[in-house]
């Protein structure tokens, strides 16, 4: 066969691929049993508390105009691009205030919008997808009972090669959506930090590096990263003794995640003040001492 033909069985068969993975794409069905999640008013006690040590306060305000609490505006810059963060106070013109539980756990969990399309990854849902029913409904009756402000995310401005419809192709090789299920041989202290780390504060998603198209380089978890959030470089948080905090005890790391500063004395700088203020400082004796327990048993990475 010559050299044009093997070509042109090549594209053919790259091209019916690609139809099939598109027509495959269904968006996920979400069921959920609202006779089994707790009262109104307990779901927003929860939900604020976690709408606070997720970070979605200092994601979803613009700290330059500075912009309505929740209402979106946040530039984040990323080497794809940047990306501005959406309106998610209950305004039915330009935040969530038309959604409904079912499309809430629908963007969370699997990354999809209301009307079917993808949502970038710079929204974390890879790692919200780890979070139960009950939390992300804890979170949107919090949020529904916010003040509905309304303002108009701005556009995001990306890089030429980055292309919505190829998210259908990247979730397929990168994503596993679902519920963290606990590790039967840890204890539940540990768990709970896990799910603290993994899916509620979505630690990973800045302390690990990614690869040449945004997808996180699991091999090196919690090594950190030189390109990280709003361009700063982000730490190595395993447990390596020369550039992790092996060396820190865990009373340093708890003191850490609430004053801000390290073992040495200095203050964290940068966009991990904001963590710090505006998430970590905010956690729970209890859950202040799983995320501890957790974060110190991550492996070592040089």
């Amino acid at each position: 066969m010559r050299f044009q033909n093997w070509v042109l069985v090549f594209l053919l068969l790259m091209a019916l691929t690609i139809a099939v993975l598109y027509v495959s794409d269904k968006a996920p069905r979400v069921e959920i049993d609202r006779d089994a999640l707790p009262s109104a008013d307990v779901l927003t006690r929860r939900g604020e508390y976690l709408v606070t040590i997720a970070g979605c306060g200092y994601c979803h305000t613009d700290p330059e105009q500075p912009g309505p609490y929740l209402a979106g505006g946040r530039k984040l810059p990323t080497p794809w691009g940047d990306f501005y963060t959406p309106n998610i106070t209950p305004d039915k013109a330009s935040g969530i205030g038309n959604w409904r539980l079912e499309d809430f756990i629908r963007a969370m969990r699997f990354g999809v919008s209301p009307q079917g399309t993808h949502y970038f990854p710079a929204f974390p849902y890879t790692a919200f997808t780890g979070m139960t029913d009950e939390d992300l409904a804890a979170i949107f009756a919090y949020l529904r009972s916010v003040p509905a402000v309304e303002h108009y995310e701005q556009l995001n401005d990306t890089a030429w090669f980055v292309w919505r419809e190829g998210l259908r192709f990247w979730k397929k090789l990168y994503f596993r959506p679902g519920v963290l299920m606990p590790d039967p041989l840890k204890n539940a202290r540990w768990n709970r930090g896990r799910y603290l780390a993994e899916a509620v504060g979505h630690c990973e998603e800045c302390h690990t590096r990614r690869n040449h198209v945004g997808a996180l380089s699991r091999s090196v978890r919690y090594s950190g990263s030189r390109q990280g959030v709003l361009g700063e470089p982000v730490p190595n948080i395993s447990s390596s003794r020369r550039h992790g905090i092996g060396k820190w005890t865990e009373e340093e790391l708890s003191a850490f995640f609430r004053t801000g500063r390290r073992p040495d004395g200095s203050r964290v700088k940068g966009w991990m003040d904001e963590v710090i203020k505006g998430s970590l400082s905010h956690l729970t004796d209890e859950d202040n001492q799983a995320l501890t327990e957790y974060i110190k048993s991550i492996p070592e990475v040089d």
